[in-house]
């Protein structure tokens, strides 16, 4: 910024005073050195208000260098300009009720004007406020009408605090209560806007604006409960279905455990409408070639060598990673982590918890065989990893894998 200004204005006020230096010394007074490098712009009718000086002469009957503190010390001293003081000589004289109402019909005048001058409305009903008038029956119409403010501006929070404190101070205040209501209506708070409808209308049964209101949130509410035991319904029957899932589960020896993979938002089992078997969403994860399949539905009584021919076929065409055609079904190796994670605790009991550690699948086992063995926790879905034999890959991941990372899963 400075360096920006050391060929700008320094310059021009060193100028400013080579030409003002014969202005001073005819006894202009150092005022224009206040002033700055613009003084050179005054018009010359500036200047015919000024007289000639000394360091102790008029200028401090200046209201701006006056040493006068009240209007009354102004007057006996004689400082000019007392029209300049007139409104705080008016100021000085009026009660705290008195500007209280002052701000008041300067916030409704703002709040009238649009929503150009709605800030400057909330800050004259708040000035009216922190006057603190004494008197309960004007507090409460200045917050009502600075929660109107708020209610213009969609901030129904606010809104609905300034309404509130309008009641507490005059309960009788219908404003208030219609601004509460209309407030709490926006805020989808249907019963309390109801409420203060019903607070508002015994005061003025007719009421257009509450009735309106109470219209509303009356219809709004009936839907909001509507809801609301839609959703308890669906929560119930999804306990329902949750019980009966993890019976089924226990006669079948499955223990489930909280998903530890982040793939399905959860089990997603589904039952077949042929035989009732369950069939799984299950994820293969491919780790040395930083893949996976996920399939939707694993049935039960599928062999896993069977899905693998699905996914990944002796015969037909390798995956698009596989590009040294690697992965085949007849000779992947396929593991499973035991005890991945902690049971849930439906599944708890007489469980043996031991350290995790890669456990090998016969490929020729059914789903349901690998699912009920006592270490094998299902992580809401199946999860196996398969990898290619005899390769550096594959000794290096047991090494990495249990005791690092899966043992902190």
């Amino acid at each position: 910024f400075w360096q920006e200004k050391k060929g700008g204005w320094k310059k021009e006020e060193k100028r400013g005073k080579e030409k003002t230096k014969s202005a001073r010394m005819a006894g202009k007074y150092d005022i224009m050195d206040a002033l700055g490098p613009g003084v050179d712009d005054l018009p010359p009718e500036f200047w015919e208000n000024y007289k000639v000086v000394d360091e102790a002469g008029d200028w401090q009957e200046h209201p701006l260098f006056s040493d006068a503190t009240t209007i009354e010390d102004a007057e006996k001293t004689g400082t000019k300009y007392m029209d300049d003081l007139a409104s705080m000589k008016k100021r000085e004289k009026e009660t705290p009720l008195d500007r209280a109402e002052d701000f008041k019909e300067e916030g409704n005048a703002c709040l009238k004007a649009g929503k150009k001058y709605w800030d400057e409305a909330f800050g004259n009903y708040t000035r009216a406020i922190l006057e603190k008038c004494g008197s309960d029956h004007h507090q409460s119409i200045y917050h009502s009408n600075r929660a109107q403010v708020s209610l213009v501006k969609h901030n129904y929070g606010k809104a609905l605090l300034d309404a509130k404190m309008a009641i507490k101070l005059n309960p009788s205040n219908i404003k208030a209560q219609y601004r509460a209501a209309k407030a709490l209506l926006m805020l989808k708070k249907y019963k309390e806007s109801l409420n203060h409808c019903d607070e508002g209308l015994k005061l003025d049964d007719a009421n257009e604006g509450l009735l309106d209101i109470k219209k509303k949130a009356s219809a709004a509410w009936s839907e909001q409960e509507k809801e609301k035991k839609m959703k308890e319904i669906e929560r119930m029957r999804e306990e329902a279905q949750t019980r009966s899932f993890h019976a089924q589960c226990k006669k079948r020896g499955y223990k489930i455990g909280p998903d530890a993979y982040g793939v399905w938002a959860d089990s997603g089992m589904s039952i077949s409408k042929i035989d009732s078997s369950f069939l799984w969403p299950t994820l293969f994860i491919y780790p040395e070639s930083q893949q996976s399949d996920g399939l939707a539905e694993f049935d039960e009584n599928d062999t896993i060598e069977e899905q693998l021919q699905r996914i990944l076929p002796d015969s037909g065409p390798p995956a698009p990673w596989d590009s040294e055609f690697k992965y085949r079904a007849s000779t992947v190796e396929v593991y499973y982590l035991s005890f991945c994670v902690k049971p849930l605790p439906p599944f708890r009991d007489g469980i043996q918890y031991k350290q995790p550690r890669w456990v090998r699948v016969n490929k020729k086992e059914k789903l349901s065989q690998v699912l009920s063995r006592p270490d094998f926790v299902i992580p809401q879905y199946p999860v196996f990893h398969v990898l290619v034999p005899n390769t550096n890959y594959h000794e290096a991941f047991f090494k990495e894998s249990v005791g690092g990372w899966w043992n902190e899963k």
